[in-house]
């Protein structure tokens, strides 16, 4: 069965950064299951899969626009740094529970009382390298 868009696939898949660093690997998490067209997180991964078929594998190089997105200066912001938990420091992760937003500690300017905070994805910018193995089609009804 050649997968179409709205068919629910399982596949797995290991992503890495070109530098061969891994980044996820589906035999360690677990397959990941989808309906094709409404995969969110790298949407194109929804792309590359159409016309496969189960059991095929693939490997295909993701550019940041298909992946998470160019690196974008606009989204360093300064923070005054008395409003962040006191154990803050370059490179801590939080979530913002007013917008949900993750933000990335980037650097502490002490004297000015900021801290930069980076709503860029952790690999914005970045080209992925995933493989790909299809487990499964199940056809839309």
């Amino acid at each position: 069965m050649t997968i179409e868009l709205g068919d629910t696939i399982t596949l797995n898949c290991k992503g890495t950064l070109e530098s061969g660093q891994v980044v996820t690997d589906s035999a360690q998490d677990g397959p990941i299951t989808f309906k094709v067209g409404e995969f969110d997180l790298i949407n194109g991964l929804n792309e590359v899969v159409v016309g496969m078929t189960e059991g095929d594998s693939k490997e295909v190089t993701f550019s940041p626009e298909q992946a998470f997105g160019e690196y974008d200066e606009s989204k360093l912001v300064g923070y005054p740094v008395e409003q962040l938990p006191g154990e803050t420091a370059v490179g801590t992760r939080f979530k913002d529970d007013q917008t949900d937003n993750i933000w990335i500690v980037r650097e502490i300017r002490e004297s000015e009382g900021l801290a930069v905070l980076d709503g860029n994805h952790i690999l914005a910018g970045q080209n992925l390298v995933f493989h790909i193995n299809v487990l499964k089609v199940e056809k839309a009804a």
